[in-house]
């Protein structure tokens, strides 16, 4: 891999990573495009890290309430001051906590018993290109809801997890998929976009430890070019972190259909040139 194709697919998963387009679909057309074999997985694992990194940082603040929040309930119950249940139904925190606990075993559950069906996935540019299809018509969808009102809650959340669970497939964007379902379940906006990308922490943490694992069986980091894979994540953290904040202001204003467009536009100029 040379340190153009590093650059490029660094700032392709970045940015798709969280804008609502793909961003297994576009690194898998990518790849193709350039032709890239080696070092693939191991391009993989790092570049996730970046974009792990972006979510962090972009959401610090909500990450350390959050964490505040459900220590503090950690410990009233603790005290016996309320019990576990009460401190769901009283405590946002601790809802939304519990949300994405829920919310993130559909996806541990597809990755775990579909895991090999999947991979085979990423070898077809067509089942990609029909993903993406479905992802720009979800996204397009959101045109016709109503502005919501609604906070997280398990239930909505294990809707939004299962979501998440079927962007497993490449080509089907997660965080479209999830911030679609949010408003269709009538979440409000902003905690649509804040839960998607949250919930997304378990599951690039997740994705990662996989194809780590995977790296590992195979053989380890060896013969791996360090230069590329580095400028590579680099870039990806960049591009992710300026994509968040882009696409939650995109969020918040009720235009993420916009992106249905887009990927429409891709999936047809896909086709066009794999027919």
């Amino acid at each position: 891999m040379s340190y153009f194709q590093a650059l490029i697919l660094g700032a392709i998963q970045g940015l798709t990573e969280f804008l609502p387009v793909s961003s297994s679909g576009h690194l898998v057309l990518g790849q193709a495009l350039f032709g890239v074999t080696t070092d693939a997985i191991t391009f993989d694992i790092f570049v996730h890290f970046g974009t792990l990194m972006a979510v962090l940082i972009v959401f610090h603040r909500q990450i350390t309430q959050l964490g505040a929040g459900v220590l503090r309930d950690i410990r009233a119950v603790s005290r016996g001051s309320l019990t576990p249940l009460q401190t769901v139904r009283q405590s946002q925190e601790s809802r939304f906590a519990v949300a994405v606990i829920i919310g993130t075993i559909p996806a541990v559950l597809v990755g775990f018993f579909l895991k090999d069906t999947i991979e085979g996935l990423f070898a077809s540019v067509v089942s990609v290109l029909g993903a993406l299809i479905f992802t720009g018509s979800l996204l397009l969808a959101t045109f016709f809801v109503r502005y919501n009102t609604k906070s997280i809650t398990p239930h909505n959340g294990l809707l939004v997890g299962m979501a998440q669970a079927l962007a497993i497939i490449p080509g089907i964007s997660r965080s479209g998929s999830t911030i679609a379902t949010g408003l269709f379940a009538g979440i409000d906006r902003e905690q649509a976009g804040v839960f998607s990308f949250l919930l997304a922490i378990p599951a690039i943490i997740g994705a990662t430890l996989l194809e780590f694992i995977d790296l590992v069986t195979e053989g380890g980091f060896g013969h791996v070019s360090w230069g590329p894979v580095l400028a590579g994540t680099a870039v990806a953290f960049i591009s992710g972190w300026w994509s968040l904040i882009i696409l939650m202001r995109v969020v918040r204003r009720g235009r993420i259909g916009w992106f249905g467009f887009y990927c429409l536009a891709v999936a047809g100029i896909g086709l066009a040139l794999h027919l």
